[in-house]
């Protein structure tokens, strides 16, 4: 009776102690999903009020931070371009992480607005990585200097 009863201890501790396991993984990536939209919001805010130095703080790609701040400037002085708006900034869990996501941006084009859609990756720490701006369809790809300048500086080179 008594090994039984040892028996059943231990199976009931090594289930329990596989339910929190459990448990704190799925907590843990919920979390995570969460961590990195509110990471990437803080980013779009501080381009959207032109707080670049900032933004280049709460970005998680990898730059010199001077001289993405400079070039970020210039896009928004020489090129004109400006974030009016993001939106449905989702997180995306697959393959075991949230390493990727969705944006809805509405940027400035010649005077009007542009609304298009980002694609997210994150970095190290839930911190955005790149944001990839989708050329709208029914425009070639490179046709819009402003959307070629942020992939350039957001996204590690053209999309």
């Amino acid at each position: 009776m008594r090994r039984r009863r040892l028996s059943l201890n231990i199976v009931c501790a090594f289930v329990g102690l596989w339910l929190a396991v459990f448990i704190i993984y799925r907590v843990t990536l919920m979390w995570n999903g969460g961590a990195a939209e509110r990471k990437t919001e803080a980013f779009l805010n501080a381009v959207q009020q032109q707080g670049y130095e900032r933004a280049a703080k709460l970005y998680g790609g990898s730059i010199e931070e001077e001289v993405w701040t400079s070039d970020m400037r210039k896009l928004h002085e020489e090129k004109g371009f400006k974030l009016l708006s993001y939106d449905h900034v989702k997180a995306e869990f697959d393959d075991g992480c949230y390493c990727t996501g969705h944006a809805d941006l509405t940027i400035e084009v010649d005077g009007k607005p542009l609304e298009v859609e980002a694609i997210l990756s994150f970095a190290y720490g839930a911190k955005p990585g790149y944001i990839c701006i989708i050329t709208p369809s029914g425009q070639e790809d490179g046709s819009v200097p402003e959307i070629e300048g942020w992939n350039r500086l957001a996204c590690g080179g053209s999309f």
